[in-house]
């Protein structure tokens, strides 16, 4: 495993959480369903020829396991993070891209309202109690640090999570990424772009943070057209 792999999954695990929202809500047709989902997820097309489609391998998820146990907790943080446990660990619709030169990511994810007990609100609870995460794996050692707001222009409800994971060891150098988690209708979707790490000068690859937020604009518009249709 390498340092950089494990970086880009580190702040991917710290994000992931935010792709489900609150129950109770009354809709007067059907949610859409698993395939109308999976059809309005993000292409290669649409990220670009130098991802691969790496959705659902094993090891990435064994890899965000054990780096989620390495978090230290701060006081007053766990508590509040413990809430997204009931949310479960799979969506019903996701797919994984990732850079094999840097190790960069893209991940798109939709979830129904219905399945899931908490919202992004609820998250943004989570940022603010936890802005700092201190981490100490048996490959890697630092913090994550995380920050949230409220945005238009996505769905009916929409927030941005700005993230940042600086490595102090065996490498020191900081990995930043974004993320935008919007409610439309039932369902709770989720854009998320994190850097990786050049493998010949083991510096942060630049990272294109409007490119994301053009991807939450595509995966939005797709996914009305499918509650709309």
């Amino acid at each position: 495993m390498t340092a950089p792999s494990v970086g880009a999954r580190l702040v991917v695990a710290a994000v992931l959480v935010a792709t489900v929202a609150a129950c109770g809500v009354d809709v007067a047709s059907p949610p859409p369903t698993r395939a109308e989902l999976q059809r309005a997820l993000l292409t290669l097309e649409d990220v670009g020829e130098r991802y691969a489609d790496v959705t659902g391998e094993e090891e990435e998820e064994e890899e965000v396991k054990s780096l989620d146990e390495a978090f230290d907790y701060p006081e007053g943080c766990r508590q509040v993070a413990e809430r997204f446990e009931d949310g479960g660990d799979e969506s019903l619709a996701k797919v994984t891209f990732d850079d094999d030169d840097d190790e960069s990511s893209i991940e798109n994810s939709y979830d129904l309202r219905s399945e899931v007990e908490i919202g992004v609100d609820t998250f943004l609870d989570v940022v603010e109690a936890c802005p700092v995460l201190p981490y100490d794996s048996n490959e890697l050692t630092g913090e994550l640090r995380l920050s949230g707001k409220r945005i238009d222009g996505l769905g009916d409800k929409a927030i941005e999570v700005r993230f940042e994971s600086e490595f102090t060891s065996p490498i020191e150098v900081t990995v930043v990424g974004v993320g935008y988690y919007w409610e439309r209708g039932e369902v709770v979707a989720g854009v998320s772009g994190v850097g990786g790490i050049d493998q010949q000068t083991l510096e942060a690859a630049p990272f294109d943070e409007g490119r994301v937020r053009e991807l939450a604009g595509i995966a939005d518009r797709r996914l009305a057209e499918v509650i709309d249709a």
